[in-house]
């Protein structure tokens, strides 16, 4: 997802081969029901990014799944439009 407030690209973060058959989109034309979004954060927070893109954009937090780690934890989150 391109034209995201807050968010600094990884440049150091690897992609897996035929990552770029994977349809890029811009945040704006995004209006699904309902989606969901993958990221790595320190913690769980909806005023920051990328959450805070979806919540200003009309969609609310549904289900939260956690993988926890040392550093950055990584974050399941199903949005839907409220």
């Amino acid at each position: 997802i391109n034209d995201m407030d807050r968010i600094i690209e990884d440049k150091a973060y690897f992609l897996p081969r035929g990552f770029d058959e994977v349809e890029k989109s811009s945040i704006k034309e995004i209006n699904a029901p309902s989606i969901w979004v993958a990221f790595r954060a320190g913690k769980l927070d909806q005023n920051e990014s990328p959450l805070r893109n979806f919540v200003v954009g009309g969609y609310e937090i549904k289900e939260t799944r956690v993988i926890q780690s040392d550093v950055q934890n990584a974050y399941l989150v199903l949005l839907e439009r409220k």
